[in-house]
């Protein structure tokens, strides 16, 4: 299934139910918001999205503190959870969609996780976050940026038709 075509069935998936979602990317850049925003009529169901790639912005705009990640860091399950629920509060959405990952390339990183790791948190009417980690193998960093993109689209639709009675 192509990019439009998932962002397609999102869409769909939210207007039925008369539901939102605000989206919160580190890694992918804007990439998710700008497939949802590919879909005509998004001003119904599209409340935002926020590229937290700095720790000031994430205090700023999302109220996460330098603390916020805990041990685990900005790179971790935990906070994809955290901007994902922050995300959500901000916006006021029924839905909190974050991605937090390394797009690479590999060489001149401090961190000492691999390129082509991301985590993929989606929050909203469902009994726990759903929170997938992703390893692409890649090191380019428009591959990943994609990849990335690709699977929080899969995971947020995998959370959507998670709901019962869709």
């Amino acid at each position: 299934m192509s990019v439009h075509e998932i962002a397609g069935k999102i869409a769909t998936y939210l207007i039925a139910t008369g539901a939102t979602v605000a989206v919160a990317e580190t890694s992918a850049g804007g990439m998710i918001s700008g497939a949802l925003l590919g879909v005509a009529g998004a001003s119904a169901w599209f409340g935002g999205g926020v590229i937290p790639y700095s720790s000031k912005v994430r205090e700023t705009w999302l109220g996460l503190g330098a603390d916020a990640f805990g041990k685990d860091g900005a790179v971790s399950a935990g906070a994809a959870v955290c901007l994902a629920e922050a995300v959500r509060a901000v916006s006021g959405t029924t839905w909190g969609l974050a991605e937090t990952g390394i797009a690479g390339p590999q060489s001149g990183r401090r961190s000492s996780k691999p390129a082509g790791v991301v985590f993929i948190a989606v929050v909203g009417p469902i009994p726990a976050p759903m929170v997938i980690e992703v390893r692409t193998g890649l090191d380019g960093r428009l591959q990943n940026q994609e990849a990335f993109m690709v699977a929080s689209l899969r995971a947020f639709l995998t959370a959507l038709e998670s709901v019962p009675g869709q």
